[in-house]
């Protein structure tokens, strides 16, 4: 398993926009040629991770991290209105992908939408 981050805000390479937020990826999912070409890119780091399946925290959870988080906290939240990963990350003390922040928030909306 792969754990890319950027070193700035936001960087494509091989077609992925990476942010400074750290993001897993399987390991077949770049080839060989592109797993070189982030490798040697000085604005990303690149780190191979152990699969921490174990350690993944429930889509459930991460839906109720974002019914706890402030309104009012700008800090919490992507210009896009999402909520950040780093502010779920720290409510529930563990590290949250963007894509599993992404999942979470699409049921929280629904959730939301169906009690109005």
């Amino acid at each position: 398993m792969l754990k890319i981050r950027s070193r700035a805000k936001s960087f494509w390479r091989c077609g992925v926009r990476h942010t400074e937020e750290p993001t897993k990826y399987k390991d077949d999912d770049f080839s060989k040629d592109e797993l070189e070409i982030l490798k040697n890119e000085s604005e990303l780091i690149v780190e191979h991770v152990e699969d921490e399946q174990d350690d993944s925290v429930a889509l459930e959870d991460i839906v109720k991290a974002i019914g706890n988080l402030s309104i009012d906290d700008k800090e919490s939240w992507t210009n896009d209105g999402a909520p950040q990963v780093k502010a779920l990350g720290d409510i529930l003390s563990q590290t949250i992908s963007a894509k599993d922040r992404d999942a979470a928030w699409k049921v929280y909306q629904e959730s939301k939408d169906s009690q109005e």
